[in-house]
């Protein structure tokens, strides 16, 4: 996934000039991102891989 993916461009149309690109970085986008349940799926999905990796790597047998 590329940087700045979530921005939500779709909705503003085509970003041409500075008070498109405003919109596009305005506080709303970002908290709407934050609201979206898509968001924290992909976090909890990270903290499970990363807990995970953490036992996995506890319990590895040194050989």
């Amino acid at each position: 996934m590329a940087p700045g993916t979530w921005f939500d461009a779709a909705r503003i149309g085509p970003i041409e000039g500075p008070q498109a690109v405003h919109t596009l970085v305005s506080l709303q986008t970002t908290y709407s991102t934050l609201a979206s349940p898509s968001l924290w799926i992909g976090v909890v999905a990270g903290a499970l891989m990363l807990v995970g990796a953490i036992r996995l790597r506890r319990w590895r047998d040194e050989g």
